[in-house]
């Protein structure tokens, strides 16, 4: 499978404008791949892609998050300008006005999450390019990642989930909220975004180590639910409000959830805070997502999101950034199991061929991947 013919899926599914102008499944998504191909006629295809986003999501009902709304655009628009275009797009100055109100509530009401909630935003503000911008709206959303955690312990802390954000099966599941524990929904995402912040060059050393101290209470809680060693995974999917870790069937291996992306998170909270035990828990749980066999891993579909080109990559990023050859092997072996499963014909990012495409490129590459801040990677 060559990325070629990945391009060529996603070009053809995009030929006529979509109808969805997300980062996940839309035109968004699509233009990731299109625009890192390296062909000039579906670099053309990218920027039709991104202007018919603009233009719907300027129609709708606002949207914030990263992975569904108008953040995820013009985050793609600020790291693919050079790529695309000669003059770039001048950005959306009224969404950086309406993320500043939204981030002014007294409590932030929706989720805390990567892709519809605080850390995906915390993604978009941390790369936004103009002045004064990054700053303020990192400093907002720390603000309320403060007010909306729960402190089981004073050296603790965690954010739950309520169930009004769920849907109805999983509100009866989960009458009274849940913790997540997946590096796309829960405690494990707002370590690693805390991570970023709390050593960005570009940021005041107040808000360094205002992150810095949250980061640290996080990951303590983190640690604090790891299961036993003759468990047959190092952390549960979810934790109760209480405390209690949910019985879950053994856990998927993916990038959203499950022991790599735990160790994933803990990798970039022990760089950030030169920690030495948080990075041996990052290699304990990551050799021990590396020992699973691929073929009993859950993972039936080779895509980026809970697929194997995911965990595939994500071993390649712990691989790049400990130097641990236990990692480097797992990525190999986990690309192989992903190129032998079925691909569908599905364009979209993370459920299709656009993310394995991305993926591919980023394999047969020095070079450190333009989107991997998407994933928290």
């Amino acid at each position: 499978m060559r990325v070629a013919e990945l391009t060529e899926i996603v070009a053809h599914a995009f030929a006529d404008p979509s109808d969805d102008p997300s980062l996940s499944r839309g035109g968004v998504g699509a233009a990731w791949l299109l625009a890192e191909s390296g062909e000039a006629r579906h670099r053309s295809t990218a920027r039709r892609l991104l202007a018919c986003a603009a233009e719907q999501l300027a129609t709708r009902a606002p949207n914030l998050a990263l992975f569904a709304g108008s953040t995820g655009l013009q985050w793609t628009l600020d790291a693919l300008s050079a790529v695309l275009y000669e003059e770039p797009p001048d950005a959306d100055a009224e969404l950086d006005r309406v993320l500043a109100a939204a981030l002014r509530a007294d409590r932030w009401q929706g989720h805390h999450d990567l892709v519809s909630g605080l850390v995906g935003l915390g993604v978009y503000a941390l790369a936004n390019p103009r002045a004064g911008r990054r700053t303020d709206l990192c400093a907002a959303i720390l603000d309320q990642l403060e007010h909306t955690a729960i402190r089981p312990a004073p050296d603790q802390a965690t954010w739950i989930s309520d169930r009004s954000l769920f849907a109805h099966d999983a509100r009866e599941r989960f009458p009274r909220g849940r913790i997540d524990l997946g590096l796309a929904h829960g405690v494990p995402g707002v370590a690693a975004w805390l991570a970023d912040v709390a050593i960005h060059p570009e940021l005041a050393p107040a808000l360094q180590q205002r992150a810095a101290h949250l980061l640290d209470a996080a990951v303590t809680w983190l640690l604090a639910r790891r299961e036993p060693a003759e468990h047959p995974h190092g952390f549960p999917y979810f934790v109760e409000p209480g405390g209690e870790a949910v019985a879950t069937p053994r856990v998927r291996l993916a990038w959203c959830y499950g022991d790599l992306g735990v160790a994933w998170a803990l990798v970039k909270a022990a760089r950030a805070r030169d920690r030495a035990d948080w990075a041996e828990a990052a290699h304990v749980t990551g050799a021990r997502a590396a020992a699973r066999d691929p073929t009993d891993s859950g993972v039936s579909d080779p895509w980026l999101c809970h697929g194997g080109a995911g965990v595939a990559h994500v071993f390649a990023c712990l691989a790049r950034t400990t130097g641990d050859p236990i990692f480097t092997g797992a990525a190999r072996q986990w690309w192989q199991h992903a190129l032998a499963l079925e691909l569908r014909t599905s364009p979209a990012l993370l459920e299709g061929a656009a993310g394995l495409g991305l993926a591919l490129c980023a394999a047969i590459s020095d070079a450190r991947p333009r989107w991997n801040a998407m994933l928290l990677l």
